[in-house]
């Protein structure tokens, strides 16, 4: 699942609401709902980046370690 896509179809939806519903109250309910679904998937994506970021980062030290490692061995 693509929890920032999921989310912007829900904020679509909210905006779809938003354009049927007749009171100005309800209106506005929607318009906020769908922000805040917008906000979500906005975050959601920070949070994907991040952990891609992370175990980019762990995969290079794994690397690192191991190259090293290699050289060491290769000295003694």
């Amino acid at each position: 699942m693509d929890t920032p896509v999921e989310f912007r179809k829900h904020a679509a939806d909210c905006k779809k609401m938003a354009k049927v519903s007749k009171g100005r109250e309800t209106k506005a309910v929607w318009k906020r709902m769908a922000e805040r679904w917008v906000l979500c998937a906005k975050l959601a994506e920070d949070q994907d980046s991040f952990q891609r970021r992370r175990a980019e980062e762990r995969s290079l030290q794994a690397v690192s370690k191991a190259t090293a490692a290699i050289g060491s061995a290769h000295r003694h």
